[in-house]
């Protein structure tokens, strides 16, 4: 399990069920469009997870810089608070127009912090996003926090079935708290498989398909971006390189991606700043289920962040073994 979960290639497993289970639960009338897109996603996982030997790792990982990084980004928060509100406590703050330009982008990287070995620091990275009304960032850092335990102690199938399990009934409990018959009042053709499953399991498909099944409506009907109903409103990523490019644009989307998370990856080597982008980055593909997200403009600045660090870090080694 631990395999599975140490690989560049896993955010395409989240892809192909979330599309196979789309397929499998909404009455539609399914094209050879949608099949064959299906297909080129187990293709390019099939590729990948033969080519791509990488053994386990087992290390401590920490934030290097740790106090100057908290300084930093609590610094930018702190501005932000006082020129922009805080949203907790604001509730006429709309999220989509909180932060300031170019400085929310450090703002948001409070995730960073779950990888501190100060508990305050830590206490922070879970702060900041409650306070900002940020689920986003508040999940990528409970999914930090998870793989940085991972990749530390590795995980075993138990482990996972069980912390999966309950992650499922917790989030099918809120659904219905939450919703109530909103699930059944949506009008989606759902199939007579779906309906004779329990709720909680329905809250947790629903969540996982719909914007595959968006997908897949507007394959069928040679539309883009048209909603079969107003408040399912999501679309993987994919859609919209499909959209620009057609077929081949699932080929670039699906390659890009892993391409990116491979050539970090093989910079690993014993970084601990490289880790935590990269365990972004991991983030940010499974992500792009529910929309951009790993081709926008946060992600580039923390590629273009990466990067910076690879070459400024190929220098340093360079001038190392120069000496030596």
């Amino acid at each position: 399990m631990f395999f599975l979960l140490n690989q560049p290639y896993l955010y395409l497993i989240f892809q192909i069920l979330a599309d196979l289970f789309s397929i499998l639960v909404y009455n539609l009338n399914y094209n050879i469009l949608n099949y064959i897109i299906l297909t080129i996603m187990i293709f390019i996982l099939v590729i990948y997870a033969s080519i791509l030997k990488i053994k386990k790792i087992y290390k401590k990982i920490k934030l290097p810089h740790e106090n100057i990084v908290f300084f930093i980004v609590i610094s930018f928060n702190i501005l932000e608070y006082v020129i922009c509100g805080i949203p907790l406590f604001q509730k006429d703050i709309i999220y989509a127009y909180y932060g300031l330009p170019l400085i929310h982008h450090i703002s948001v990287s409070s995730w960073l912090l779950v990888f501190s070995s100060k508990k305050s620091y830590k206490f922070f990275s879970f702060l900041n996003p409650i306070l900002i009304q940020n689920r986003d960032v508040l999940l990528l850092t409970i999914f930090s926090f998870f793989m940085k335990k991972v990749y530390e102690r590795g995980i075993k199938k138990y482990q996972i079935i069980f912390l999966g399990g309950i992650a499922i009934i917790l989030f099918g409990i809120l659904g219905n708290v939450r919703s109530g018959t909103a699930l059944m009042d949506t009008k989606l053709p759902y199939s007579s498989h779906f309906r004779n499953m329990n709720q909680i399991f329905q809250w947790v498909i629903v969540y996982l398909t719909s914007s595959f099944f968006n997908f897949n409506f507007n394959l069928i009907n040679n539309t883009q971006n048209i909603l079969y109903v107003s408040n399912i409103n999501v679309f993987p990523e994919v859609n919209y390189f499909y959209n620009l490019f057609g077929l081949i644009g699932v080929f670039i989307f699906y390659n890009l991606i892993l391409i990116i998370l491979y050539f970090i990856r093989l910079n690993l080597k014993e970084n601990n700043f490289l880790f935590c982008i990269y365990i972004f980055f991991q983030y940010q593909s499974i992500m792009t289920l529910f929309s951009k997200k790993f081709f926008n403009t946060h992600s580039f600045f923390i590629l273009i962040l990466a990067l910076v660090y690879i070459f400024l870090l190929n220098i340093k080694n360079q001038g190392r073994s120069e000496i030596q």
